[in-house]
């Protein structure tokens, strides 16, 4: 909790490191707090307290597909494929983040999971994280092959992971034909064939929606 004057207080999250970092992880959490949108928790502040570098980030009330996922198990289709298509919607935006010169700023989460979508008591999902890709070294299984392979990754590695949340996170037999297709195109092994962040959210978008007819039979 972060207070200021008159009482003023603010829930955040903090993410720590040594004090000799600073330069290191200011320079991700800088670019990351150009991205403004809805769905991405806000980077607020960076600084230094004694020996400890932080990152201050917003805090997003809810439950993360991790927790759900560890509750009941495998997740109804439905409910993952809206939070990965409003991610992916997110980074869409992120992804196309350009600087004051017209260049893309490059901006890619790089440790997407389960526990870093939230879904908000309003039923709406939002990423956190972004800006802090140094506090989790390991990616859990969700890397694509080229982060694996050591090689430079950019957004197309983030629609891997948002693919294989969806794959993970649900019962893939169950999936529909246009949903697993979405699937296998977010995670092809050839970054060069994976379909871009808007691409993804379309795809689901369209299967959503074609699903709701049966859902309400």
């Amino acid at each position: 909790m972060r207070e200021g004057v008159e009482g003023f207080e603010k829930q955040v999250v903090l993410y720590c490191t040594r004090r000799e970092r600073l330069r290191e992880i200011a320079a991700e959490a800088s670019c990351a707090a150009r991205v403004s949108h809805a769905g991405i928790a806000h980077v607020l502040d960076v600084g230094v307290h004694e020996e400890v570098a932080y990152i201050a980030t917003q805090h997003v009330a809810g439950t993360t597909l991790r927790t759900s996922l560890l509750r009941h198990g495998r997740l109804p289709w439905r409910d993952v494929a809206r939070a990965v298509a409003e991610a992916a919607l997110a980074l869409a935006y992120a992804h196309g983040r350009r600087g004051d010169d017209g260049r893309l700023l490059g901006i890619v989460h790089g440790r997407l999971s389960p526990g870093r979508i939230t879904i908000e008591p309003a039923g709406c999902a939002r990423i956190t994280g972004l800006g802090v890709s140094w506090a989790w070294p390991d990616h859990l299984g969700f890397g694509a092959p080229e982060e694996m392979r050591g090689e430079p990754v950019d957004g197309r590695a983030d629609v891997f992971a948002l693919g294989t949340i969806l794959g993970r996170c649900t019962d893939e037999r169950a999936l529909p034909d246009a949903v697993a297709n979405a699937v296998a195109r977010a995670t092809h092994t050839l970054p060069e064939h994976r379909s871009t962040a808007a691409e993804l959210h379309d795809a689901l978008a369209v299967a959503l929606r074609d699903a709701e007819p049966a859902a309400a039979e």
